[in-house]
């Protein structure tokens, strides 16, 4: 293999030579190294010596081939560890680039400081073939924010070499909502709206959203859209207090569901609505409920008759009686 080994020769200084200045460039290997020794003496034939095996381990591990800033919980992702030198430049071996090294190389999940490995599916430790050991990981049981993948290497002596992929996201596969189906979903301007639960989900087996995740870091919101005309109801406050949607509007994933409990429209009324719920910052995974309407609290007779005789009800869609 291309390797350099920089220093400077030495004199022969009573009966030996000291170098303590050699480095050796762009090779790594576990007890695959040797240095030869060469002393001469005028016109004489030289003598040689060699040194017994030691090893040159890499200096850093490079993470190569994660592009993916965001991934879904079941996809598979392709990542590489590479061994580099301090400049993450690729080092070659000594084994030769079509062999197996005595290194191995494992992975962990870390969401900050916290060891989520247990969610990784795939080859969570590799051989490193030529100068590169490769991974096949997905996360079927999980959604997190800003998770990173850690890898180790164990070196000559037990000291292990780190490597850190940048922070990405894992996203649930899809969102799904409970409520009362008997009861429905329509609901009276300026009242509590029934009550609505999402649940972050991964595919199973069978290619079915039925799996509840966890979400860590992940935040459900929701919006009231007139389905009509996609416009989103805005959010009450900042000045707003009627024709806005109030409640909580964002509510922690952490659990893989929450409850919205505590929503209710304002100063509006109207059909076909929806309530869209989705994870903050990534809109891409939502889930709409059906269209539902929203009726009016009261009923006033602001002019002409108000005296009759006689029993008047009228009944709209079972939700108030006016």
């Amino acid at each position: 293999p291309s390797a350099s080994l920089s220093g400077s020769n030495a004199t022969a200084v009573g009966n030996g030579a000291a170098f303590s200045k050699l480095v050796v460039d762009g090779v790594f290997g576990d007890r695959a190294a040797r240095l030869r020794f060469t002393f001469q003496v005028g016109d004489l034939p030289p003598i040689s010596t060699v040194t017994e095996p030691f090893s040159l381990d890499p200096p850093r591990l490079a993470i190569t081939d994660i592009h993916e800033k965001r991934v879904a919980a079941s996809d598979t992702i392709q990542v590489s560890v590479t061994m580099a030198d301090l400049d993450a430049v690729p080092l070659t071996p000594l084994e030769g680039e079509g062999e197996f090294s005595p290194y191995r190389v494992r992975v962990a999940l870390l969401l900050h400081k916290t060891d989520l490995s247990s969610h990784i599916v795939g080859n969570m430790s590799a051989e490193v073939f030529g100068n590169r050991a490769s991974f096949n990981l997905s996360f079927p049981t999980l959604a997190a924010k800003d998770v990173t993948l850690a890898f180790t290497t164990t070196l000559e002596g037990g000291a292990l070499l780190h490597g850190l992929s940048h922070r990405f996201v894992i996203l649930p596969d899809a969102l799904s909502l409970e409520y009362n189906l008997r009861q429905g979903l329509a609901g009276v301007s300026d009242r509590i709206l029934p009550k609505v639960t999402v649940f972050s989900k991964a595919w199973d087996e069978t290619g079915r959203a039925s799996r509840t995740v966890p979400s860590l870091g992940h935040v459900f919101a929701v919006q009231l859209v007139n389905s009509s005309s996609g416009v989103p109801v805005p959010a009450c406050g900042t000045g707003r207090a009627s024709g806005c949607l109030n409640g909580t509007l964002q509510k922690s994933a952490d659990a893989g569901f929450e409850p919205f409990d505590d929503l209710s429209v304002i100063g509006l009324t109207g059909t076909q609505f929806i309530l869209r719920f989705t994870i903050r910052g990534d809109e891409r995974v939502f889930v709409d409920s059906p269209p539902f309407d929203i009726f009016p609290g009261d009923l006033r007779i602001i002019s002409g008759r108000t005296s009759f005789t006689g029993r008047y009800l009228i009944v709209n869609r079972k939700v108030e009686r006016y």
